[in-house]
């Protein structure tokens, strides 16, 4: 008889995502949802980002991305994708939408409720820097450039 597996095992101490430059949103479950919907574990309210646009999957003791048919697409460091390994730095757009993927043994994240990012969230003309106590990511302002601008209209 196979021995049941914990379905947290293996899953990354200290994974993070970073949002507007600066919401810190802690990975902690196995299976993150993504989108427009208040019941995704991330909610951006964006009407670029569809309802349910993506996943965030542990598999084999990393985080999997999945774009889940989303309309505006996602992509990982410039390269549209439908299915991705993270590795931390990863720069990840969700229909243009800059998402940050951290992963630090040194980072101390506190637990908190489900953070309010949509509430938080807000278009900017500046580019996004995106720093915190544990990450300093440089060079961020060349990942941004990768990103569409949605007032661009050529």
């Amino acid at each position: 008889m196979a021995q049941e597996k914990n379905e947290n095992e293996g899953m990354p101490t200290n994974a993070f995502l970073i949002v507007n430059g600066s919401d810190v949103f802690p990975l902690k479950k196995p299976i993150v949802t993504i989108g427009r919907m208040e019941d995704n574990d991330l909610v951006i309210a964006e009407v670029r980002i569809s309802r349910y646009h993506a996943q965030l999957r542990v598999v084999k003791g990393q985080y999997v991305l999945v774009d889940l048919k989303s309309t505006g697409g996602t992509s990982v460091n410039g390269e549209k994708v439908s299915q991705v390994v993270l590795y931390p730095g990863d720069v990840i757009s969700l229909a243009g939408i800059p998402v940050i993927y951290g992963l630090s043994p040194v980072a101390q994240i506190h637990d908190e409720e489900k953070p309010d990012v949509k509430a938080r969230f807000r278009r900017t003309e500046q580019p996004t820097k995106a720093i915190t106590d544990s990450v300093e990511l440089a060079n961020i302002d060349n990942y941004l450039d990768m990103f569409d601008d949605p007032t661009d209209h050529d």
